[in-house]
């Protein structure tokens, strides 16, 4: 947080040094709206709730769009992290921070299709792959990987499945928002069908329905 200037000041009276002395945990205003101004892909939070906590959020993850979609999202992010680990030193050459910031976009841009930049230790040009094809490879090590964890495979096997099924369907919640809205403008206005989508939306979250499932009406 120290690499960004505020952007708002906040002149809180508290002084978090006689907070803690009492046994309590400090609101530490300024900090936590510096935090809500920076908004980093992985950023750390201080809350004072509960005793006060610290902890990491990881913005990929609420991306759901249902919560079975996002406990599958994390799943699989840690599984890949573990199974990455080992070769990160090796693979780093490879990758540099221009390839990270072209992937992050084209990614953003194309979704499942994207064309990303891939590293192995052999070779000599960049490499391109699909972003499904690079998970259709590493998908099934990640059991593995999150079973030497500790984790139960009871519970990260069905959430694996959401991912495979996102992969073979080639839905996301993006690329369903936009075949949702398309079929809509053939009936509706643009604010009509964003409506119609949003409620559509709404609905199949609260049913917790993977989004691989959801259907276009």
């Amino acid at each position: 947080m120290r690499l960004y200037r505020p952007i708002l000041p906040v002149c809180s009276e508290e002084d978090p040094f006689v907070v803690m002395s009492a046994g309590k945990a400090p609101q530490l205003s300024e900090l936590r709206l510096q935090m809500g101004t920076v908004w980093l892909w992985n950023r750390p939070v201080y809350d004072p709730a509960d005793g006060g906590h610290l902890r990491i959020e990881m913005r990929t993850l609420p991306a759901g769009p249902s919560i079975r979609d996002m406990m599958a999202n994390a799943a699989l992010m840690i599984g890949l992290a573990r199974l990455l680990q080992s070769s990160m030193r090796d693979l780093l050459p490879s990758i540099p921070f221009d390839y990270c910031v072209r992937n992050f976009y084209r990614a953003a841009e194309k979704g499942l299709a994207a064309k990303l930049i891939w590293p192995s230790t052999s070779q000599s040009e960049p490499e391109y792959h699909s972003a499904a094809s690079i998970l259709a490879r590493l998908l099934p090590m990640l059991p593995r990987q999150l079973a030497e964890m500790g984790f139960i495979e009871a519970d990260f096997l069905p959430l694996l499945d959401v991912i495979q099924e996102r992969l073979d369907t080639r839905q996301t919640g993006a690329q369903w928002q936009l075949d949702q809205f398309a079929l809509l403008r053939q009936s509706q206005s643009p604010q009509e069908a964003l409506l119609t989508m949003q409620q559509i939306y709404q609905r199949n979250s609260l049913q917790n329905v993977p989004v691989a499932q959801w259907e276009l009406s």
